[in-house]
């Protein structure tokens, strides 16, 4: 083409041999001018429209005209055909496996229209060679060079999502907002699609915390054991891992239903692997290096967000926790029995208060010393932690008192609970130095809102009077301030 240069003079001596090279150099100059807008001048955009409506009527047009041709030329007009053809397809793609594969394809076509063009038409060989050589080599370039700015431009917007996700991240403080997030994050602006968050618990397990996509469907508690599957060979090995072909992959553990491929990213917390970034995709091969390099930016800062919030939490946790016994202090009480009667005064339920006080606990020190005394709470409190409801809340009120919200419970249910916690103390033993063993009984009072007080004060107030009535009484038993009607 270039050897022959664009020739649109129609000459009447010549005919159909000048005819033939107008249109088909027509063709061409068409061709090109169009890869030369879309490529450069960005007409469409293949990122958004991979086979947009201009490239589609382009081509239409190029077949048309390479129809009528064959009408007139049939053998040559298709061999030069199929060689635009390709060269559109070279730029528009730029894949190597392709280029590859047309280069073939040119170099056979090559030799056939270098034997046609000598034989019948008088084609030097440089007509022929610029033809072949020299402009796919141009469309090809022309693709790579379109193929790496689409990837530019995949990684920008990547980039500027991990950049909005650490944003996002750092401003939160609770864990599962956090791995909501992340999740979110992952399979809507990344555009992975299905995404989940394991993270380890202290049998070395990974649950499945937060999930987006189709791994959102599946089950509450998901788990996934220790060692086994894709995610136990990342634990293992503290590197990512990219499945392109999941059914051939027998470590894989189906979660996504016509899932073909998986990425999984390690979370890696102060030097160990706290938890897994999984994502899984419908398509072959859908993850590439690129994708592994994303996804670690990613995991980085979500590393470091997840580890913010553990310490925030635990801090937390510290604050409002009793350091012996494990149970909420006596700061988080006064804070919980507010809430509670705002909640119980705003739905219209009850509330009750039960206050224990450890029966002659002073002759426990006394008698085997304080080490041995501040055991015996710890027993006390466990056994409180494990009698009560999973909707009660038992606090360690000071010394040896202790105290428990029952919400949504009248008195004859509070009761009830009472006499089980009472019970249950007084049947344990606690062994003690130089063989003594020693049991220990609690006295209990109860009062209930809004029945016996208008407010939190009046509420233990009431309930610790009816606690020390009950030690008047001869200790080891429940009373409330106002009798049960």
């Amino acid at each position: 083409m270039l050897g022959r240069g664009y020739n649109l003079h129609y000459n009447n001596e010549a005919g159909y041999e000048n005819r033939f090279h107008a249109t088909l150099n027509c063709c061409e100059f068409v061709a090109w001018l169009i890869i030369f807008a879309k490529e450069t001048l960005g007409v469409v955009n293949i990122m958004v429209k991979p086979a947009g409506l201009g490239w589609v009527v382009a081509l239409g047009l190029l077949f048309v005209a390479y129809a009528v041709l064959l009408l007139y030329f049939p053998y040559y007009s298709l061999v030069r055909g199929l060689s635009l053809v390709i060269v559109a397809a070279l730029a528009w793609k730029g894949q190597v496996a392709g280029g590859i594969l047309a280069g073939f394809a040119m170099a056979t076509l090559f030799l056939v229209d270098a034997f046609v063009s000598f034989s019948f038409h008088g084609t030097n060989l440089q007509e022929v060679f610029a033809s072949y050589v020299i402009l796919p080599a141009i469309g090809y370039l022309i693709g790579r060079l379109r193929y790496r700015e689409i990837q530019l431009q995949l990684m920008l917007r990547r980039l500027q999502s991990a950049y909005a996700a650490t944003v996002a991240m750092h401003s939160q403080t609770k864990l599962e907002d956090i791995l909501q997030s992340i999740t979110r994050i992952a399979a809507e602006d990344f555009d992975y699609g299905n995404a989940s968050i394991f993270m380890k618990d202290h049998q070395g397990n990974f649950n499945l915390l937060s999930s987006a996509g189709h791994l959102a469907d599946l089950p509450s508690g998901y788990v996934i054991k220790s060692g086994e599957g894709i995610l136990g060979w990342v634990a293992e090995h503290r590197k990512p891992a990219i499945v392109s072909d999941v059914s051939k992959e027998p470590r894989y553990i189906p979660a996504v239903k016509g899932a073909k491929s998986q990425i999984t990213i390690p979370l890696i917390i102060a030097e160990e692997v706290e938890g897994m970034l999984n994502i899984e995709s419908e398509k072959l091969a859908a993850f590439s290096l690129e994708d592994q390099k994303a996804l670690l930016a990613l995991a980085e800062q979500a590393a470091v967000a997840i580890e913010k919030a553990k310490v925030l939490a635990n801090t937390q946790y510290l604050a409002i926790t009793d350091d012996l016994t494990g149970l909420y202090n006596h700061r988080f009480f006064k804070q919980k029995i507010r809430e509670e009667i705002t909640r119980a005064r705003r739905f219209g339920s009850e509330l009750t208060l039960l206050m224990l006080d450890m029966d002659d606990f002073k002759k426990i020190n006394d008698t085997c010393g304080h080490p041995a005394g501040d055991r015996v709470l710890k027993e006390v409190a466990a056994i409180i932690r494990n009698t009560v409801r999973e909707t009660d809340i038992p606090f360690r009120y000071g010394g040896e008192e202790f105290s428990v919200l029952l919400p949504q419970t009248g008195s004859q249910g509070a009761m009830e609970v009472a006499e089980r916690l009472r019970q249950a103390i007084e049947a344990f033993s606690f062994p003690c130095s130089a063989g003594i063993v020693i049991q220990t009984t609690v006295s209990i009072g109860i009062a209930t809102f809004p029945n016996d007080a208008a407010n939190w004060s009046e509420l233990v107030t009431i309930a610790d009077s009816a606690m020390y009535r009950a030690k008047l009484e001869g200790k080891n038993t429940t009373c409330r301030e106002t009798p049960l009607t």
